[in-house]
């Protein structure tokens, strides 16, 4: 059985499938899901507060950059959409972190450092815009 091209064949030839902003987007979205499901006596007990919220802020702005990359086609509002998405999967986070029984808490301060890496990966990507999809005009 032989599946479409579309369901393999990259957009830029020289792009192997595993490479494709659309697969890396989502397979980054499924290691903070996982990362999210360890129970918290699994993790490190750390004194080092501004450790984690680099983390925090680390995989929101990778996550909000794969996947503008992915699906915003340089459009503004497509990345405005993209934005919206991921801060509410950002405070998501944390409640699902909450009412899960696996002995974690919900954080303000996790939350606010999702938001900050994704809203700077944003202005990052309006500025880096023009330049970034120059050749696909």
């Amino acid at each position: 059985m032989r599946f479409p091209e579309r369901y393999y064949a990259s957009p830029d030839p020289r792009m192997s499938a595993p490479f494709r902003p659309i697969v890396l987007a989502t397979g980054w979205t499924v290691l903070i899901i996982a990362s999210l499901s360890i129970p918290g006596s699994s993790l490190p007990s750390s004194s080092l507060l501004q450790l984690d919220k680099f983390v925090h802020f680390a995989l929101f702005f990778v996550l909000t950059g794969l996947w503008l990359a992915a699906k915003s086609e340089a459009r503004i509002d497509r990345g405005l959409v993209i934005l919206g998405l991921i801060l509410v999967f950002a405070i998501g986070s944390e409640y699902y972190q909450e009412v899960m029984p696996i002995g974690r808490t919900a954080e303000l301060r996790d939350a606010l450092a999702d938001s900050v890496g994704a809203l700077l990966a944003f202005v990052a990507w309006i500025v880096a815009r023009p330049f970034i999809h120059r050749s696909e005009k």
